[in-house]
Order: C-alpha cells, then sequence, then structure tokens
C-alpha cells in the first residue's frame, strides 16, 4: 500500500492550516499574521484539498475495478 500520498495525510494538512487561521481569528479577534503567513497556510489548505479530491477519486476508481 503506497502511505505517501493517503487522504488522512491530506485530511491533516487542512485541519492543521485551518486550525492555525481559526487560532489566530479567536484569539486576536482578527488575523494579526502577517500577509505571507496568511498566503502560505491558505495555500497549503488549498493543496491538501486538492489531494484529498484527487487521492477519493483514485480510491473510487480502484474500489470500482475490483
Amino acid at each position: 500500500m503506497d502511505k505517501r500520498n493517503t487522504k488522512f495525510g491530506y485530511v491533516a494538512g487542512m485541519a492543521t492550516s485551518a486550525a492555525l487561521l481559526a487560532n489566530d481569528l479567536v484569539i486576536f479577534g482578527n488575523l494579526n499574521l502577517n500577509t505571507v503567513s496568511i498566503v502560505m497556510l491558505v495555500s497549503v489548505f488549498s493543496i491538501c484539498l486538492l489531494g484529498y479530491v484527487k487521492s477519493s477519486k483514485k480510491d473510487k476508481e480502484q474500489n470500482d475495478c475490483a
């Protein structure tokens, strides 16, 4: 089993980046991070979301073939 591109890793990446953004929003009441940090966290979230969708499609295709 190839464990490099699992859905669990993508979900963990999305959860971590979303939690960091939400934590900053709750503690400071606004996004007190600098612009680069916000862009990077949103980028990580987006990449993980795309990876999750790709991984889900791949799993579905493998299950349909079996």
